[in-house]
């Protein structure tokens, strides 16, 4: 089966960015329990390992630079056994299903579709839930029934509940989004399919009925497959429903080993800077995107990674923690231009990238989860946005002279106001000799008086 190339999806893709990195709206880690099953089911063992769609191509407009491509997931070993309900997260950034969009014109043939292919995941363990959005009244409850009689005196929600069947009607104040819809469900699904829903910024997959042609799409989130009615136009067929299931199962596995990565980044950083709050999620995911966009894929055990950090707040122990650079080791720098920002360089290839956190991003956050308080809503957020939605990236030179460089110190000279050693050609050249920078240019203390009575603990 052929999976859309990005070259397609880049010609079709036309919203903010030319194509997105890791679009996922939520990070379940269900899927390591049920993807390989899942493909073994479909297409044997010779599917597996995976490889991840290639986004290397993908550039953010206005600078030349690249949003890296995804690590590789290799599923090996094994099969995984589905996890117990217990054993599922229930944080509030885990209260959402991973939602795939199915987008396509009116009777192109999405319901029939997908009707085949939720029962292809079924089969393999896979729990779907399926939304329909509808363009007309929906009338389920008719005059004369009992939930009629209780809606029309005012109950704000009615439930009718049978040995097989729950059904809920309610008569909301707004409509609500596909993400209030997705998140209600999320304790009883893995996946959610979504028939409909323009304008959600969610992994969709695009159906063609007869005659139609690629056309341009505007839509939100990463466009990861085009199913043609056509058996001759290559790639996904709206004949054949277990192709179109086994490529939703694929995609899922290239994204389980980004998921795997940023939990366990996210359990290090927690574990070194006390606590996790949303300014060490956004630090984790824009040092991960930072290191992999100057190529360095073990930053942690790697010796040519030099990194900049320009705040002083938790995000920069997140960099930290992420990359492995030290400021003892000269590798960590901190420039305090109070900004969620680091530049990566590379000093093998002397490639170099500066990541910034958006701006908009916390009203992104409040827009998605708008059922959770604010640091629950960004730490969400900030878990499940794509990156392109989180921050920018841009190419950069940094000025590395030898005298910053890692390594043994290059010079050691005497102040001769204060008398203390200064190191790597950090002094200032006076009249009468090598001065610190304290006493040349004003130190950031005040002294009291060397004569001052200081209980010394010596």
């Amino acid at each position: 089966m052929q999976w859309l190339p990005h070259e397609t999806r880049s010609n079709l893709k036309r919203s903010r960015y030319s194509a997105s990195v890791s679009a996922r709206p939520s990070r379940r880690l269900i899927f390591d329990t049920v993807t390989m099953r899942f493909l073994h089911s479909f297409a044997g063992p010779e599917h597996v390992p995976f490889g991840s769609v290639s986004l290397a191509s993908a550039v953010y407009p206005g600078t030349g630079a690249k949003w890296p491509e995804p690590r590789r997931c290799v599923a090996s070993g094994p099969r995984p056994t589905a996890l117990a309900g217990s054993e599922r997260r229930s944080d509030s950034a885990r209260t959402m299903a991973q939602i795939i969009r199915i987008i396509g014109r009116s009777g192109s043939g999405k319901t029939t579709l997908l009707t085949e292919v939720v029962r292809l995941l079924l089969n393999t363990g896979v729990r779907v839930a399926v939304l329909k959005h509808a363009h007309h009244r929906v009338d389920l409850d008719r005059r004369g029934k009992d939930s009629f009689r209780y809606a029309e005196a005012g109950a704000v929600s009615v439930t009718v509940v049978s040995s097989d069947k729950v059904a809920t009607f309610e008569a909301p104040a707004k409509e609500p989004t596909l993400f209030d819809l997705a998140t209600r469900v999320g304790d009883v699904a893995d996946l959610v399919l979504a028939e409909g829903f323009h304008g959600f910024a969610t992994p969709y997959l695009l159906l063609l009925g007869p005659g139609d042609e690629n056309p341009e799409q505007n839509e939100p989130g990463e466009l990861i497959g085009v199913i043609h009615s056509n058996p001759n136009a290559g790639g996904l067929e709206r004949g054949d429903p277990a192709g179109v299931a086994r490529g939703i199962a694929d995609w899922l596995a290239s994204r389980r080993q980004e998921d795997l990565d940023l939990e366990r980044a996210l359990q290090e950083a927690e574990a070194f800077h006390g606590h996790l709050c949303p300014g060490q999620v956004l630090g984790v995911r824009l040092a991960m995107l930072g290191v992999r966009a100057v190529g360095i894929e073990n930053p942690t055990r790697s010796k040519k990674l030099i990194t900049w950090v320009e705040i002083d707040r938790c995000g920069a122990d997140a960099v930290q923690t992420v990359t492995g650079c030290k400021p003892g080791k000269r590798t960590l720098k901190l420039v305090d231009y109070g900004k969620l920002a680091a530049t990566f360089l590379n000093t093998e290839t002397g490639v170099a990238v500066r990541v910034a956190a958006r701006s908009d991003s916390r009203g992104r956050a409040a827009e998605l989860y708008p059922h959770l308080e604010r640091h629950g809503a960004q730490m969400a957020a900030y878990r499940s946005l794509p990156d392109s939605e989180l921050f920018t990236l841009e190419p950069v030179s940094v000025e590395l002279s030898e005298y910053d460089q890692p390594g043994k110190p290059s010079l050691r000279v005497n102040c001769t106001v204060c008398g203390e050693e200064v190191n790597d050609h950090r002094h200032v050249d006076g009249d009468d000799g090598p001065m610190c920078r304290a006493c040349a240019r004003g130190a950031y203390y005040s002294a009291i008086g060397r004569d001052a009575e200081v209980d010394l603990p010596w």
